[in-house]
């Protein structure tokens, strides 16, 4: 590896890939979106997608069929069993932990310096801290968002927030419709 060289750590929440492309009605293009990364000179070291899963339930096939997408592009995919919740809502019968087990890998990553950019795909207040270490550790933090997803706390680490609904706007090619065939439902 050169000195010149960027090598981006790329964490993916999920579940809030989901909400954000039900929120633009669009998805991503991964592999768009590294060969952007890649053509600005960015290296992959780490590429990971974190998921929610139950035992009991069975991967749509249409989901199953992205993460083999993922796989192909490098993606390591990383089930996280949910975690039955009893709370006080009726309405909630299990609990998402996969932004508590992005944050472990990701600092696992950090430790080890594996990276020197950290990408994450989601806007969550739960990578506050994460954020803010890599960032006083002087790594760049590149968060992708939507505006709505997007909270306030991440703005004070981030070098750059790309904003997903204004690359919506611009035609960047890195966003397309979602179709039938894609992942809309998490499971």
């Amino acid at each position: 590896m050169s000195d010149n060289e960027n090598r981006f750590g790329m964490f993916i929440d999920g579940p809030n890939l989901w909400h954000t492309t039900q929120a633009l009605g669009k998805r991503i293009d991964f592999e768009k979106l590294l060969y952007v990364l890649c053509s600005k000179g960015a290296v992959p070291a780490i590429l990971e997608f974190f998921y929610d899963y139950r035992p009991k339930d069975q991967l749509s096939p249409h989901f199953q069929n992205f993460l083999q997408a993922l796989k192909a592009l490098g993606f390591k995919t990383i089930a996280v069993e949910q975690k039955n919740y009893y709370g006080n809502n009726p309405n909630r019968e299990f609990k998402s932990r996969t932004d508590a087990m992005l944050i472990m890998h990701a600092t696992e990553h950090l430790i080890l310096n594996h990276f020197d950019s950290l990408i994450l795909i989601s806007g969550d207040s739960d990578f506050e801290f994460l954020t803010k270490r890599c960032w006083e550790l002087k790594k760049e933090v590149i968060i992708l968002s939507a505006t709505s997803n997007l909270a306030n706390n991440l703005k004070n680490y981030a070098t750059s927030i790309v904003r997903l609904d204004k690359l919506s706007k611009k035609g960047m090619g890195i966003l397309m419709p979602i179709g039938k065939e894609d992942f809309i439902a998490p499971l």
